[in-house]
Order: C-alpha cells, then structure tokens, then sequence
C-alpha cells in the first residue's frame, strides 16, 4: 500500500469518522461533520487520489457523493448509511 501523507490524513478522518458514527447514529443512519478543510481532504482521499482499495478501512463496503453532491455517503458493513457533511 503505497500512499502519501494527504491520503494518510484522509485516512486517519476516515477513521474518526467510523470511531464516531455510532455515538449519533439513529437507526441505520448517522450525520457525522468535519471541518471544511478535513471534508476536503478525505474527499481527495476517496474520490480524487487513486487511493488504492486496501488502504481504505473494510467495515467502508461503498462510497459515493449524495445526489446534491453534499455529503459523501459511506455504506458500512454494519448496514448503516454514514453522511459526511461539511461544517
């Protein structure tokens, strides 16, 4: 797995983002912000950098931009649609 180190930051919200889904869940779905520039990059770590598939946590099944382009919708292992909102 060969990343560089925006793609590690993007990661390492990825991460928090799972860690902290669970608090704000209700029923299958959770609302989780980040700052706009933490948005950004785990945007580019997603949909922008080739990052390769095995650096991204596999409790993530999917990801994908919300029809409004807004969020970034995580699909979980868990079956709970996770919305990364901007704040």
């Amino acid at each position: 797995m060969d990343v560089n180190l925006h793609q590690k930051k993007g990661i390492e919200h990825l991460a928090k983002v799972l860690r902290y889904y669970p608090m704000v869940q209700e029923g299958q779905q959770a609302v989780v912000g980040l700052t706009r520039e933490d948005w950004h990059v785990l945007c580019d770590t997603l949909f922008h950098m080739n990052t390769p598939r095995e650096a991204i946590p596999v409790e993530v099944l999917s990801w994908r931009f919300s029809e409004n382009g807004e969020q970034m919708v995580l699909e979980t292992q868990q079956g709970v649609t996770v919305l990364v909102e901007m704040f």
